[in-house]
């Protein structure tokens, strides 16, 4: 049974399962389940989906939405606004999704004011925005939402949740060439791979970046972030907004949904344990195995012992080797080249949901790596595709460095404002892409949230000094679990086992670790350097 019942096994809340839970049922429900929480906006009313709900913009635009997605018309006069998910008001809690869409364009008539008054805002979301004329989508800070788009025959453009979506609409088949060459990537045969840049499996279809909005006539993708400096800031004051906002969030969060936070022994986990606190009583703290992890890892171990003594329960879900056949089928069909991994983690929390009979929104800590200094590249190698490619492990591929190369030519100018481009690079490229692909997988079994996804937040943090947010103390991060909860601070994160991973560790980011990696880098890339002299 998925699962059949609940046992205490060493003081642990364990969930058991067995295989055949779900095909013991009637088989799943397809028009449900099939692109579940996706939408279509496009030239034409689409017919594909009986039970989506179908809405004309005006203008010849129509809007397509799954059941399960909820969304937000707002019109005032010609202009209107139309929110696909859901947002948070970290400063007023109790506002629902059409109260502050209402309340962002009746004070906004211009883009530029929309994204002001976005900018605090949290949530998985989606924007169509017509204001004076102008059409343009975009997606929440760090793109939970994906948006995707393409021309059709007619050279008419339309845009969607998922690359997929567009596909199935106008018989579009996967490109061969995209795919031999990533999928020959080290890379892409393990099972956290991304697309990089715009691309993706289909020559025709493209991805929106985070900080970019589609302009819908141009049919470019156009930055709108950032557009001044980065005000350098003590970490006190920074810490305030970051507290406020956090307890705010999810006091909104905790309002409008049942949660579960997702808990390992990683330190973003930790900063969300200890932002959740003025709530802790109404979320559910929940870990999954994994195909990695085993129940005596760090990831469940860890979480198992500090929760209970923080008065909260923990609760391990165990995921299968076998995922129901029904349930992998629609999977692979909601989102284009799906991981399987993220599939096994889908189906645990399915049927949890299913057979607790509550589904619930599940949130993680993507993005909190953005304010931690995740890329390092030592400082004698200049910034190029190349570089940035070899850095994100896709070096071989010339479909890679040609992203990186064109992306990096835009964000140059950046680095005067004050930002990082590592940090750049992995908001807009990991994050946009890998957890933007990883959010979307999810869909078929719940909904998600990110702490990280407001902006304001992640420039806060970033306002802060490099130095006390990087490796190995994470000082700013630490005072800020201490503001929120300090006896979270108490057990360790990460930890690691024998005396090579700690010497590893603790050699993270030194100048010994720099001549390392730089050493490799050059190896590296004079033998990619002579192989390609070889070719020609």
């Amino acid at each position: 049974m998925w699962p059949c019942n609940w046992a205490s096994v060493s003081g642990l809340r364990l969930a058991f399962y067995s295989n055949n839970r779900i095909r013991r049922q009637e088989k799943m429900d397809a028009e449900r389940y099939v692109f579940r929480r996706q939408f279509i906006f496009g030239p034409r009313r689409v017919s594909l989906f009986p039970k989506w709900k179908n809405e004309e913009l005006g203008a010849g635009h129509y809007l397509a939405v799954h059941p399960d997605l909820p969304y937000t018309i707002v019109k005032c006069g010609q202009n209107y606004l139309v929110l696909l998910g859901y947002i948070l008001d970290p400063d007023y809690p109790e506002r629902t999704d059409e109260q502050i869409v209402r309340g962002v364009l009746e004070s906004s008539a211009t883009l530029d004011g929309v994204f002001r008054a976005l900018n605090r805002m949290f949530g998985r979301y989606a924007v169509i925005a017509s204001l004076n004329g102008n059409l343009v989508s975009f997606s929440d800070p760090i793109g939970a939402r994906a948006l995707f788009y393409c021309n059709d025959s007619s050279g008419r453009l339309w845009c969607a949740s998922q690359s997929s979506i567009l596909a199935e609409l106008f018989g579009l088949r996967t490109d061969l060439t995209i795919e031999k060459e990533l999928f020959g990537l080290p890379l892409f045969r393990g099972t956290e791979y991304w697309y990089p840049g715009i691309l993706t499996a289909y020559r025709e279809i493209s991805h929106l970046i985070p900080n970019h909005y589609l302009d819908h006539y141009t049919k470019m993708q156009v930055r709108y972030w950032p557009v001044k400096e980065l005000v350098k800031t003590g970490s006190g004051d920074s810490l305030e907004r970051v507290v406020q906002l956090w307890r705010g969030a999810f006091k909104a969060l905790c309002a409008r949904f049942d949660s579960a936070l997702g808990i390992t022994a990683g330190f973003d986990s930790r900063m969300l344990l200890a932002a959740s606190r003025d709530v802790s009583p109404g979320l559910h703290y929940i870990t999954h195995t994994h195909e990695n992890l085993g129940i005596s890892g760090p990831d469940i171990v860890l979480p198992s012992q500090m929760l209970p003594r923080l008065g909260l329960k923990h609760t391990i879900l165990f995921h299968s080797e076998h995922i129901d056949p029904d349930f992998e089928r629609i999977y692979r069909r909601n989102v284009t080249t799906a991981r399987r991994g993220k599939g096994m983690n889908a189906y645990a929390f399915f049927c949890h949901f299913e057979e607790t009979g509550k589904e619930r929104l599940v949130i993680n800590g993507n993005g909190g790596e953005i304010t931690r200094n995740f890329f390092f590249l030592p400082r004698i190698i200049p910034f190029s595709g190349f570089s940035l490619s070899t850095l994100v492990g896709m070096d071989s591929s010339p479909l890679a460095v040609d992203q990186f190369g064109t992306w990096l030519s835009e964000v140059k100018g950046i680095e005067t404002l004050g930002y990082s481009i590592l940090d750049l690079l992995y908001w807009e490229q990991r994050i946009g892409n890998w957890a933007s692909m990883s959010f979307s997988e999810y869909d078929i079994a719940f909904e998600s949230f990110s702490p990280f996804g407001s902006r304001e937040l992640l420039e806060s943090m970033l306002s802060v000094s490099a130095s006390q947010r990087c490796w190995p103390d994470y000082r700013y991060h630490q005072d800020l679990i201490k503001r929120l909860w300090p006896e979270t601070l108490e057990y360790e994160w990460n930890p690691v086992k024998g005396r090579g991973a700690g010497l590893r560790k603790s050699l993270r980011h030194t100048y010994i670790h720099e001549a390392v990696k730089a050493i490799r880098y050059l190896r590296f890339s004079g033998k990619r350097h002579l192989q390609s002299i070889k070719k020609n």
